[in-house]
């Protein structure tokens, strides 16, 4: 009898051992590895970034940043490229291995803007209007055209036939 009783108390408590110990395995199977984040120069995150996996020229998942800039990837391998692009940043490319936080610079431009300012005065025969310039005849333009605002007066000295 000792024996089956010490049997039966070894059995209780490796049974209750696996029973205590088995959701604490459930749960950390069952544990995914934390989002990972798309954040800017500042390390602010960026909703709404569209993230691409491609593994070659095969596209493999596509989705969007949330609200908090956190994105989760089917698993995949190491060496698959995460491509992530939003509108007024450059596009970014990195390696899955290096996708836990990517920062995305703000895009550059490779543009040339002129601005052409411009300004109405009644002064005088010639008018400048919103970027096009009315001349008066030879002649009839102000004879100093210091009296007239800057612009005006650099716009009537361009305009101007030299004599």
């Amino acid at each position: 009898m000792p024996h089956q009783l010490r049997f039966r108390l070894i059995w209780a408590a490796a049974l209750a051992c696996a029973v205590l110990l088995a959701p604490a395995g459930a749960r950390a199977q069952q544990a995914s590895p934390p989002p990972a984040v798309v954040v800017d120069q500042t390390g602010l995150p960026l909703p709404g970034v569209r993230i691409e996996v491609h593994r070659g020229d095969d596209l493999l998942q596509s989705l969007v940043t949330g609200a908090d800039g956190t994105f989760e990837l089917m698993p995949g391998r190491p060496d698959d490229v995460i491509e992530v692009a939003l509108e007024g940043f450059e596009t970014t490319r990195v390696p899955r291995s290096a996708a836990a936080r990517i920062v995305m610079p703000i895009a550059r431009t490779n543009e040339v803007t002129e601005v052409v300012a411009s300004a109405l005065t009644s002064s005088g025969s010639s008018m400048e209007r919103l970027g096009s310039t009315m001349t008066a005849p030879p002649g009839t333009a102000p004879a100093d055209t210091k009296t007239a605002h800057p612009a005006v007066a650099a716009a009537l000295a361009i305009s101007r036939p030299r004599t």
